[in-house]
């Protein structure tokens, strides 16, 4: 914990991360504190999994605190562990990205789980990243980015604080604030091309997908690989781009709305990253590889700034190569989807939620 500034006030941040979970619930509660002043320590509560060496490390990394958690808790004792270490540090603030699939399945967990920390800490503000698919929340603040066709902040019952909900509060990195977004271009031969999963890619997605893309000619592929690959996964990689230049494979980074920004066609998986392109305007291939056919999944298909490839789970080459290149072919169809995602998605979702939102509900327990 050597970490702590005692002169500042601590935030502390349950989510899990981890090799089947993938990044996608770290980067966001990354994304959001980036925006925060430098006024904050922040202590990450994470439950411990294997092959998380590099997941801590970035965490560490950006001078923020780590505390593991036994993989084997119940809720019982995983709400009395942070309520401890929420009280422990007298945290201002705690913010939680919980929900996972599973818990689609246990709609009140989420519920019960934030109300138990706001009993003990009453002074504590509660945020939670929430999901379209769950109602009933408690706590301070919920933001929820991920819509459903024809709903609104009043579908959601929060029945301590109130819900930010839809595109206007999606949490991007900050560096997307500097991309000339407004100045756009979309070529008309289109060649540059960017691949980004994302999540635990468990049907190794990428890999089918760099396969297929190193029979194309006149293109280059940026491949965004995230810091849960396998051994095995990245000794694959080194040899597809030894074979093939034009392939060139990326760590995980921070700079991903230039990588976005400079493609002409971007292959997404449904996380974030589905998001992050619209918002950059790049056009973009959507390959799914969970929530098929989802409402979150189906309204972002239907905003018409995406174009779906499939399943991942039963992925096609020549069926995904064909799209592909129809979608490279055709300019016009690539200037409608740019449009479309400038005019739906905006760069600065997180620093609105902190001023206009987290800011005074913190000044007001000071």
């Amino acid at each position: 914990m050597d970490l702590i500034d005692k002169s500042k006030s601590n935030i502390v941040i349950r989510l899990d991360a981890s090799k089947e979970i993938g990044l996608g619930h770290l980067v966001r509660c990354l994304n959001l504190i980036k925006v925060f002043p430098d006024i904050y320590n922040y202590i990450f509560v994470i439950r411990k999994s294997e092959e998380q060496t590099e997941i801590i490390d970035l965490i560490k990394n950006s001078r923020y605190s780590v505390i593991l958690l036994s993989e084997s808790l119940t809720l019982i004792e995983d709400i009395a562990q942070t309520n401890s270490l929420i009280q422990g540090h007298g945290a201002v603030a705690f913010i939680n990205d919980l929900i996972t699939y599973d818990c689609l399945n246990y709609s009140d967990y989420i519920y019960k789980y934030t109300k138990a920390i706001k009993k003990q800490n009453t002074s504590c503000i509660t945020i939670t990243f929430g999901d379209s698919r769950i109602i009933n929340y408690y706590c301070d603040l919920v933001i929820i980015q991920n819509e459903i066709r024809e709903n609104s902040e009043t579908n959601y019952n929060n029945k301590l604080g109130i819900v930010l909900y839809g595109s206007k509060y999606l949490i991007s990195h900050p560096n997307y604030q500097n991309i000339d977004i407004a100045n756009r271009v979309i070529r008309s031969k289109a060649k540059n091309i960017v691949i980004s999963i994302g999540g635990s890619d468990p049907f190794k997605l990428t890999n089918k997908l760099v396969e297929t893309l190193s029979l194309m000619k006149g293109v280059c592929v940026r491949v965004l690989i995230g810091l849960n690959r396998s051994q095995e996964d990245r000794a694959f990689f080194k040899k597809i781009e030894s074979e093939s230049p034009f392939i060139k494979f990326l760590e995980f980074t921070e700079n991903v709305g230039e990588e976005l920004y400079n493609a002409d066609v971007a292959i997404v998986g449904e996380g974030n990253i589905k998001f992050e392109a619209a918002l950059t305007g790049t056009p973009s291939l959507l390959i799914t590889q969970f929530d098929h056919n989802s409402d979150p999944i189906n309204y972002f298909r239907e905003q018409n700034v995406s174009v779906y490839a499939g399943r991942g789970d039963n992925y096609d080459g020549r069926q995904f190569l064909a799209i592909l290149i129809g979608l490279m072919n055709n300019k016009e169809k690539r200037k409608e989807l740019s449009g479309y995602g400038l005019a739906k998605y905006t760069s600065n979702g997180a620093e609105n939620i902190y001023k206009e939102f987290i800011k005074p509900l913190i000044e007001k327990t000071i």
